[in-house]
């Protein structure tokens, strides 16, 4: 029998500074990925394999004091992170953009 995995995500947010306004074209949005984590586990719930990853914040570059308060992520660390990456005139890339809801924007 083939073993099963689960992959486990956690996201880290950036969320605007007070009194900077919410981006809301094209569509609205109040915060922005800067950590990417995720644990494999096996059908028993055992770690196999972790993946851990800043983002450079694009559209709210200046870190929240509320966010660096919970997180511990250190605007020094995302500085040295690499940016998402940018959309291609041919298809080939693509950026993705996760909103309030559930669901994903991706631009090509």
């Amino acid at each position: 029998m083939e073993e099963f995995s689960y992959i486990v995500l956690d996201l880290e947010w950036n969320q605007p500074m007070s009194g900077q306004e919410t981006i809301t074209r094209p569509f609205r949005f109040d915060s922005e990925i800067i950590e990417i984590g995720a644990l494999k586990l096996n059908n028993r719930f055992e770690e196999m394999s972790e993946f851990k990853s800043f983002v450079r914040p694009v559209f709210y570059p200046s870190m929240n004091g509320h966010v660096v308060q919970l997180t511990k992520i250190r605007p020094q660390e995302l500085e040295k992170a690499r940016r998402p990456m940018p959309p291609s005139g041919t298809g080939a890339a693509r950026t993705a953009a996760c909103v309030p809801g559930g669901r994903m924007i991706c631009r090509c």
